[in-house]
C-alpha cells in the first residue's frame, strides 16, 4: 500500500517540553500549532525538527482587540508579528488567522449579537466580509500559506473560498455540531474549492462537567479514539490535538494519558495503512447563503445562521430532515446537561456557545441566554461535583456523548451552488436541499449533468412551474391536501402532505401517486442520465421535517450507489477503494457488541480485519462481524 503523509497536527507552545519530547518519538507528527508572538528561540526550537509550523493569532482586528483585553494584555502589532515569522521561518510558516472567527465569543458572534441581520443573505453578506477583512493583516505577504479554523460547518465553504491552504473544523466539543455532517460539509468545501488540505481540530474541553477550562484528555478516551478513526479513514489530512498539551504534565511522554495514547495508534496505524478514495457517490447541494447546522434540541425550528437567529426561510426544515435521516441521531452532539439539570449551573457549560451567552460577551441584556435541560431533574448538583465523579472513579464519557449513525453509509459531500459542471460529473447522485434558486445558468448546468448520466432529485419549491423541460411534467402554482399515498402501485400509506397537483410528459414515469390519483413522484429521463421529483414542497411533511414519502424516496435513488450494505442493528460506516480492495470502517456507538454482516457490490475471493490482521470468513458473499461496545472494525475486501 502506498504509505500516507503523517497527519497529527498539535497545538502547544514551544515552551511545552513534554508534548514536544512527545512528538519527537513519533514519526506522525506533521506540525505545530504555535502563537504568532512566539519567542526567537522558541522559533528556533522547532526550526529543527520537520514539522510545519502553524502560527496562530486572529487577523480580524476588532477580534485581536476583544481578545487581548480579554486577556489584560496589551494589544500586539500583528503585521510586524508575521513580517518577523516569515523571515525566521521561511516557507515553513503558515499562518492561521482565521481561528474559530465565525463562533468564538470574541469575533464574529459578536456582530452578529450587536448588528442582528434579519436574513439569510444578510448575515452572509457579513460574513464574507469579516473574514476579507480578517486576511488584510497578510496582504503584503501574497505567498503566506493560510489556515482556517471554522467552529461551524455551516461557514466552511465560505472560509474555503478565501483561498485557504487548510480548512479545519472543530469538533468533540458539546458546543459545535456533530461529526458526520462536519466531515460531509468539509470535505466538500476543500472539493469545491481545491482546497489542498482539510482536517479536524479535536477539542478536549466538555463543558458538561465543570465547565470551561476542564479537559478530558486524562478520561478513557473511547470517543476520541473513535472520531479520530473515522476523520482520518475519512479523508482528512490533518488531525488537530486542540488541549491535548496544555500545560506543562498534560502529556507525559513515558506515561501519556489515554487521549495521547489514542493519537497515538491513529497516528501510527495510518502511518502504513492508505484507506484509498472514500467512496461519496452522493453530493449534497444547497444554497450560498443556506445558514444551516446541525439542530440541537434546544435551538428550536425557528431560527437559522448562528447568533444572528435569522427566521427560516422555506425549505430551511426539509435540510433538518434529509440530514436527520441521513445521520439518525445527529443533533444530539450537542448536549450541555447529558446528565440532566443541574441543581446549580454556575458555572455554566461555557461563558459563551450557543447553549450559553453569558454577561461577559453579551452585547445587550437582550442577548444572554441559558439552553434549558433537556430534563427538569439530573445526578449532579453541579458540574464541579460531576467532575469530582469522573476523575475520582475515571468514568468513560463515551453514553454521554453520543455519535450518530449512518443510514445510506457516509457517502456525502455538501457543495454550495457555486459549483463547477467538472466537479458534479464526480457525483452519480445530486440532492438539491433549502430555498435553492434554480437560475438558467444552474439549471443549464444540472440538464448537462443530468444527460451526461446523472441522477437528480429535487423538490416543489425548488423546482417552479418554470422548469418543466427539467423535471417531465407541469405543477400548477397551487397547494392541495393529501391524506395517503402509495409507492409503485404498492398499499395506500396514511400520512398527511401538502403537494402541488401537476399533469406528466408522456416520457415521465409516475413512481408514487396519492390516493386520488394525482403525481407525487416521478422519474423524468433526460440523455442517460434521471430527475427525480416530488411534488411535495421542500421534501417537508405537515408539521414535521421530513415525509416517510420522501425517505423512501431517497432510499429508492441512493441505495442503488451504496458501496456496500451493512446489515444489523444501526452503526456508522465509511467505505474507500484502492486498487482492487475496498475497505470498511464500521463503528459500533452502543454500549453493548455489535453483531451484523457486510455484503458487497461484487464477488469477494478474500477479507481481513485490519486492525488484528486476521482473516475473515465469507458466506454467500457476506462478511459476519462482531463489535465490541464503542469500539470499531476496519475491514479489507477483495
Amino acid at each position: 500500500m502506498t504509505q500516507q503523509q503523517p497527519r497529527i497536527i498539535l497545538i502547544t507552545d514551544p515552551d511545552c517540553e513534554n508534548a514536544l519530547k512527545w512528538l519527537d518519538r513519533h514519526d506522525w507528527c506533521r506540525g505545530v500549532i504555535v502563537p504568532l508572538n512566539t519567542s526567537a528561540e522558541g522559533f528556533e526550537s522547532l526550526l529543527h525538527r520537520p514539522w510545519e509550523i502553524i502560527c496562530q493569532m486572529p487577523g480580524h482586528q476588532q477580534t485581536l482587540a476583544y481578545q487581548y483585553e480579554c486577556l489584560n494584555q496589551p494589544l500586539p502589532d500583528i503585521k510586524t508579528l508575521l513580517h518577523r515569522a516569515s523571515q525566521t521561518l521561511g516557507d515553513r510558516m503558515h499562518w492561521l488567522g482565521l481561528v474559530e472567527e465565525d463562533s468564538s465569543g470574541v469575533a464574529f458572534p459578536q456582530a452578529l449579537l450587536r448588528e442582528k441581520p434579519s436574513t439569510h443573505a444578510q448575515a452572509y453578506a457579513m460574513l464574507k466580509q469579516r473574514l476579507a477583512e480578517a486576511l488584510q493583516p497578510a496582504a503584503d505577504l501574497p505567498d503566506l500559506p493560510l489556515s482556517a479554523t471554522v467552529g461551524f460547518a455551516m461557514n466552511l465553504h465560505a472560509h474555503a473560498a478565501m483561498g485557504v491552504s487548510h480548512l479545519t473544523l472543530e469538533r468533540t466539543n458539546d458546543d459545535v455540531d456533530d461529526l458526520q455532517t462536519g466531515i460531509a460539509f468539509c470535505r466538500g468545501a476543500a472539493r469545491q474549492y481545491q482546497v489542498p488540505t482539510w482536517g479536524i481540530d479535536f477539542s478536549l474541553w466538555w463543558g458538561a462537567i465543570v465547565g470551561p477550562g476542564y479537559l478530558v484528555q486524562k478520561l478513557p478516551a473511547s470517543f476520541h479514539r473513535r472520531n479520530l478513526f473515522v476523520s482520518a479513514f475519512s479523508g482528512a489530512g490533518a488531525l488537530i490535538m486542540e488541549g491535548m498539551a496544555r500545560g506543562q504534565d498534560c502529556v507525559n511522554p513515558d506515561n501519556p494519558p489515554a487521549v495521547a495514547q489514542a493519537v497515538q495508534e491513529v497516528g501510527t496505524f495510518f502511518g502504513d495503512f492508505d484507506p484509498g478514495k472514500v467512496q461519496t457517490p452522493v453530493a449534497v447541494m444547497l444554497p450560498e447563503d443556506h445558514g444551516w447546522m446541525t439542530r440541537p434540541y434546544w435551538q428550536g425550528t425557528r431560527t437559522m445562521c448562528s447568533y444572528a437567529h435569522v427566521p427560516c426561510r422555506p425549505g430551511d426544515r426539509g435540510i433538518d430532515g434529509f440530514f436527520n435521516t441521513a445521520f439518525p441521531g445527529s443533533p444530539c452532539a450537542m448536549d450541555p446537561f447529558p446528565f440532566g439539570s443541574y441543581q446549580s449551573n454556575d458555572p455554566p457549560a461555557t461563558p459563551f456557545g450557543l447553549s450559553c451567552v453569558g454577561p461577559d460577551f453579551a452585547p445587550t441584556p437582550g442577548d444572554l441566554f441559558d439552553a434549558h435541560p433537556y430534563i427538569p431533574f439530573g445526578r449532579f448538583h453541579d458540574r464541579a461535583q460531576a467532575k469530582a465523579a469522573f476523575s475520582q472513579h475515571n468514568i468513560d464519557p463515551a453514553p454521554y456523548r453520543p455519535m450518530a449513525t449512518s443510514r445510506w453509509g457516509d457517502i456525502f459531500d455538501v457543495l454550495t451552488t457555486d459549483v463547477s459542471l467538472d466537479l458534479l460529473n464526480d457525483y452519480p447522485v445530486i440532492v438539491l436541499l433549502g430555498g435553492i434558486e434554480l437560475t438558467d445558468e444552474l439549471t443549464t448546468t444540472l440538464m448537462r449533468y443530468v444527460n451526461a448520466g446523472g441522477r437528480l432529485i429535487l423538490s416543489a419549491g425548488v423546482a417552479t412551474p418554470q422548469h418543466s423541460q427539467l423535471i417531465g411534467m407541469e405543477i400548477e402554482p397551487e397547494l392541495w391536501m393529501g391524506r395517503a399515498w402509495s409507492w409503485d402501485g404498492g398499499s395506500q400509506v396514511h400520512e398527511p402532505f401538502r403537494y402541488l397537483p401537476a399533469k406528466l410528459y408522456p416520457q415521465t414515469l409516475c413512481m408514487a401517486q396519492t390516493n386520488c390519483g394525482q403525481p407525487l413522484v416521478v422519474c423524468h429521463p433526460i440523455g442517460r442520465g434521471q430527475v427525480w421529483t416530488t411534488t411535495v414542497p421542500w421534501f417537508q411533511g405537515v408539521g414535521t421535517d421530513h415525509l416517510d414519502l420522501c425517505v423512501h424516496l431517497w432510499d429508492h435513488v441512493i441505495r442503488q450507489v451504496q458501496p456496500v450494505i451493512v446489515k444489523g442493528l444501526p452503526v456508522q460506516w465509511v467505505t474507500a477503494c484502492v486498487d482492487d480492495a475496498t475497505h470498511v470502517l464500521i463503528v459500533n456507538h452502543d454500549p453493548i457488541t455489535w453483531q451484523g454482516c457486510v455484503t458487497a457490490n461484487h464477488d469477494l475471493r478474500a477479507a481481513r480485519s485490519l486492525l488484528d490482521n486476521q482473516p475473515l470468513k465469507i458466506e454467500n458473499n457476506q462478511i459476519a462481524l462482531s463489535i465490541p461496545a464503542y469500539d470499531l472494525a476496519i475491514i479489507r475486501m477483495q
